[in-house]
């Protein structure tokens, strides 16, 4: 959860602007999955959305960052292309971009440093197909010309290839359940089916409290993200985000993921990657790894620290790169709202001795 600003409506404009930006967007909704270097040769991956005019996705330097950087932007006139690191107005990827989708620009890394930096268009053999489907709209409350509006925006990457029917079908299924929507049928009537419910939603809760000294309040939200962060080597690792403000002093942002073995058609649990009586030895990698993300030594009370808990428990909710294995707590699994979310990445060295040696990751991690 996070507290919302006094400046809400700030927000709202911010999105009706981008609802009838005047720059020329892309022709169709597309995912892409990019692999390049910056100009120290380093290795750079990139999985992007792209919906008319916006941007977003995850970029990653396999061998420098442990956490894909989540980045947002908009293609402007020219193609060029903008991006921000979420939650931030820090401009990291600015450049060019062709209409065949290779990118040259410039990566601005931590140390504020301007790196060239190259991607193109990983070939579609290298990697899962998504076809994306988005919908997005703002309906006012009443009739009044200062009325509170509700804004929906929806965008899912879902599986687009259909030459292994049992993959297609089972990752399909398994993205429903992570997104409690039925996905068997027309993806576009069910996004439709979800806007239709949540504007009856804003009306049936609202309609009777419609009156000037509530407008602060009625501004309903709801922004739902599903696209890959991973997805290489036959394993795929699905980023969905589910944020939502009905009113008050908070809203809901809640993230989770989901890991889907490609090669076997199956959902990855964190059973399969690691023994339950290895689970005492990964819950204190995890405390460690979070003492030194936070820079506290390891043997300070956590719960002195504002967590529930001196102990980290190994969360069912995690996603996986080339690097390793990042596990994530949404606000109110480990601490408040003074923590926010958090996300504890372990490295495959980190986790020598507790990962099942014939177990799926093998075909990824290069030190079994």
């Amino acid at each position: 959860m996070r507290v919302i600003v006094k400046a809400i409506f700030v927000f709202f404009c911010i999105v009706l602007t981008g609802f009838f930006n005047s720059t020329v967007g892309l022709a169709q909704d597309r995912y892409i999955h990019f692999s390049g270097e910056t100009g120290n040769s380093i290795y750079v991956t990139a999985n992007l959305i792209f919906t008319d005019t916006k941007v977003f996705g995850t970029i990653l330097r396999p061998s420098m960052d442990e956490i894909p950087v989540k980045v947002y932007g908009e293609l402007q006139q020219d193609r060029n292309l903008v991006l921000l690191e979420e939650y931030s107005a820090d401009t990291v990827i600015r450049g060019n971009i062709s209409e065949e989708f290779s990118f040259n620009g410039f990566w601005k890394d931590n140390n504020a440093n301007h790196l060239p930096l190259i991607l193109n268009a990983s070939k579609p053999e290298k990697y899962q197909q998504f076809k994306v489907f988005s919908q997005s709209s703002v309906r006012p409350l009443n009739d009044s010309p200062d009325s509170p509006v509700a804004a929906f925006d929806m965008v899912l990457a879902m599986p687009a290839s259909e030459d292994n029917m049992e993959v297609h079908f089972r990752l399909n299924k398994t993205i429903g359940e992570l997104l409690k929507i039925e996905t068997s049928g027309n993806i576009s009537y069910a996004i439709k089916n979800q806007e239709n419910l949540f504007f009856e939603r804003y009306q049936a809760a609202n309609a009777s409290r419609s009156t000037p000294e509530n407008y602060p309040l009625l501004n309903w939200q709801k922004r739902v993200r599903l696209f890959p962060v991973f997805n290489e080597n036959g394993f795929v690792s699905l980023y969905m985000q589910d944020y939502n403000y009905t009113g008050g002093d908070v809203s809901l942002d809640i993230s989770r993921f989901l890991v889907f073995d490609l090669q076997k058609a199956e959902k990855i649990t964190l059973s399969s990657l690691i023994p339950e009586e290895k689970s005492t030895a990964l819950s204190e990698k995890l405390r460690k790894k979070l003492c030194k993300n936070l820079e506290l030594s390891n043997e300070i009370s956590l719960k002195e620290q504002g967590f529930f808990s001196d102990e980290v428990f190994p969360s069912a909710n995690f996603f996986l790169t080339s690097s390793g294995i990042g596990f994530h707590y949404n606000t109110y699994e480990l601490a408040g709202q003074e923590r926010g979310p958090l996300t504890i990445f372990l490295t495959w060295k980190e986790m020598e001795g507790i990962l099942i040696a014939d177990g799926p990751l093998k075909r990824l991690n290069k030190a079994f």
